[in-house]
């Protein structure tokens, strides 16, 4: 795991150490401590700069950790652990545990609290926030200098259904999303139009189809762009699996209708603006999409022109201030896809 928190529990207690970029770590240990013993320690709620997670953020908070095996510090020279594993559905060299931790107590007596639990596996923790990560990196990368993002909350599992609450900063994936990494980046796609753009607020029915005509072209966007991003984010990262659409699909969505107002073709205009013949199901023979490369472009304008607190925005704002953005020549290559897709016409 790269660019995670982690610490030491048991004769000494430090940290927090970060592993590099390869998940590598080290942990410089004077000869005073020879003989004793230690664990590695990792927290989900605390695991790396774009997220805090917990098996539960409802009432009663419930948290996650990991523990290594014992270690032995040896009297002299360097201790090599080689590749340490966590299982997915067993223990090997970590365990988990979870536990809902005390608070509010008074007189003696506590609103939460209990035992705690062991968990076999656990290392879904561990990839919602690798995919979290590479979402906030690409971010950090493309936004603008003034902007605060700050760490999304992520409770998992959940009964109810995967969702952005905006109110508490808060990503809910379901059990079945743990190891969809574009189903968590659509959902953090959400944190950042509620933190670096402009978050739709929806009084609707918010039950949704990526081919539905909702009549709304906000609520389009706020859909569409989601989409976009946990699958062109799961497309530039070898290491995450499952977009949130389809590469065949968000490629080549199969809807009986296309405008503005319909999420699938908010997410195929933008992705087809991006896309080249690098991309997963890049589809050569589209004769109206010769133009590729432009995420910069539209995550800058998600920052920046898109970005108001009196109105959410949709497709055709963006529409109208391409022409700030990209030459003549670019810019009718783009139109070309609004075109196709009967997008702000």
């Amino acid at each position: 795991m790269k660019l995670t928190k982690i610490r030491t529990e048991g004769d000494f207690n430090w940290g927090p150490f970060l592993t590099d970029s390869d998940g590598y770590f080290t942990i410089p240990i004077p000869d005073s401590q020879a003989g004793k013993k230690f664990r590695i320690r990792i927290e989900p709620w605390d695991i790396n700069y774009a997220a805090r997670i917990a098996r539960d953020l409802d009432r009663c908070n419930e948290y996650v950790w990991f523990l290594s095996d014992e270690i032995t510090v040896p009297d002299h020279g360097r201790l090599d652990l080689g590749e340490l594993r966590i299982g997915k559905d067993a223990n090997y060299d970590f365990t988990a545990y979870w536990q809902e931790k005390r608070h509010t107590c008074l007189f003696g007596l506590c609103a939460c609290g209990g035992s705690v639990h062991v968990i076999q596996g656990g290392s879904v923790y561990l990839n919602i926030a690798d995919a979290l990560l590479a979402a906030r990196a690409y971010a950090d990368l493309h936004r603008s200098d003034d902007d605060g993002i700050g760490r999304v909350d992520v409770q998992y599992p959940d009964s109810d259904w995967s969702n952005y609450d905006q109110t508490w900063d808060e990503i809910t994936l379901t059990t079945n999303h743990g190891f969809l990494d574009g189903v968590a980046i659509h959902e953090y796609g959400h944190f950042l139009e509620d933190h670096i753009s402009e978050e739709d607020i929806y009084v609707g029915n918010t039950s949704h189809t990526f081919c539905d005509d909702k009549d709304d072209t906000e609520f389009a966007w706020s859909e569409g762009f989601a989409e976009y991003y946990g699958t062109f984010i799961v497309a530039i990262n070898d290491h995450l699996s499952h977009p949130d659409i389809s590469f065949g699909t968000i490629e080549n969505p199969g809807c009986s209708k296309f405008d503005d107002d319909i999420e699938a073709t908010v997410a195929a205009v933008l992705w087809d603006m991006v896309d080249n013949s690098s991309f997963p199901d890049y589809n050569a023979s589209e004769s109206f999409d010769t133009v590729g490369g432009l995420d910069d472009v539209i995550f800058k304008m998600f920052d920046s022109e898109l970005d108001h607190w009196h109105d959410a925005p949709d497709l055709c704002e963006m529409h109208g201030n391409l022409d700030h953005r990209l030459d003549s020549t670019t810019l009718n290559k783009v139109e070309r896809i609004f075109e196709h897709y009967n997008a702000c016409r």
